[in-house]
């Protein structure tokens, strides 16, 4: 890897996130398969600060960054402006608009300014452009097939809309020769392209889902900050997948506010999550991916020359490596 500017390395030094190792546990006040449960919990307002990015107001923040978000989707709102380059559609809706709201959810998460919360509520890397590429519909329901073509376009148009990401919370349960599976040719693709990929590892638990398994994306798993910055009683979300050396690491994944799509169908079976009439709260391998990828815009900000290999490696040597509740390394 090249040497870096010593400036450059003292900035990475306070984008801490932890990694966890296999096996670890997480908080248990809420069960897989209750998201009523984690949507009663108040609103995140400390993960900045946990993971250093607080700490760096106006410094690296993303901009002239170009993300993907792969996804359901986006709402356009005053914390995206013109940021918010394009909405492709690959699903035979075919209009860009989010009506799920999942991907607006992603997509404020890394590039939310917090116009409409006087900063309040802020991404991971608040002034980052996207280019939202809808491949799930109203329902949610994605084909692999989109997916697969949504990566495929990311790479044709990198240029032309400056991506450098791509954010990828998505997986499946496929259980086929991972050398073989088109899915996963299609990250590593776009990575070897010069796109840093970050993918959400699964929320079952158990086994990372796919594309998660491929040795080249950042795999994200979510960890619960118990609402401080402090490092000591943070746990590994109870829902967040892993084993078998990944994810990567993790980063805050509980309560995370974020924009809110009006009437889609998270909005309209979710009212406990609403953080009033512009925000959304979520918790999720999806959201905690969804910050690294921001994080990511800011070190290839502060570093326009880096390989994906380069990033994902400063990502790493840069975390806390101490997670409460047996996780960790040295």
């Amino acid at each position: 890897m090249r040497r870096l500017p010593l400036a450059l390395l003292a900035l990475l030094g306070v984008l801490a996130l932890a990694v966890p190792a296999s096996g670890s546990t997480g908080v248990a006040d809420c069960d897989l398969g209750e998201p009523t449960c984690w949507d009663e919990l108040p609103p995140a307002t400390a993960w900045e600060d946990a993971i250093g990015v607080g700490a760096m107001s106006g410094r690296f923040d993303g901009a002239g960054i170009g993300v993907a978000v792969i996804d359901t989707g986006a709402t356009p709102s005053a914390d995206l402006g013109a940021r918010l380059l394009a909405r492709i559609d690959l699903t035979p809706e075919r209009d860009g608009i989010d009506r799920f709201g999942h991907g607006t959810h992603m997509i404020g998460a890394i590039a939310g300014d917090g116009t409409l919360s006087a900063e309040g509520y802020e991404g991971s890397a608040p002034e980052a452009s996207i280019v939202s590429v809808k491949v799930g519909g109203w329902d949610g329901a994605v084909d692999v097939t989109s997916v697969i073509a949504g990566l495929h376009w990311a790479v044709a148009n990198r240029a032309r809309y400056g991506l450098r990401v791509v954010l990828l919370a998505y997986g499946t349960d496929g259980t086929g020769p991972r050398l073989s599976d088109p899915l996963v040719a299609a990250v590593e693709r776009a990575w070897r392209a010069g796109l840093v990929v970050v993918v959400s590892a699964g929320n079952t638990g158990g086994p990372v889902s796919r594309p998660a398994d491929s040795k080249l994306p950042v795999v994200v798993g979510a960890a619960d900050i118990a609402g401080t910055p402090a490092p000591g009683d943070d746990q590994v979300a109870v829902f967040s997948s892993r084993g078998n050396g990944r994810p990567d690491l993790v980063a805050p994944g509980v309560s995370i506010v974020s924009g809110r799509a009006p009437g889609s169908v998270a909005d309209a079976s979710r009212p406990l999550a609403r953080v009033g009439t512009a925000y959304f709260k979520g918790s999720g391998t999806s959201q905690a991916a969804a910050i690294v990828a921001g994080v990511a815009a800011r070190v290839i900000q502060a570093a326009p020359g880096l390989a994906p290999d380069e990033v994902k490696g400063i990502l790493l040597a840069t975390t806390d490596r101490t997670l409460a509740g047996g996780a960790g390394g040295a």
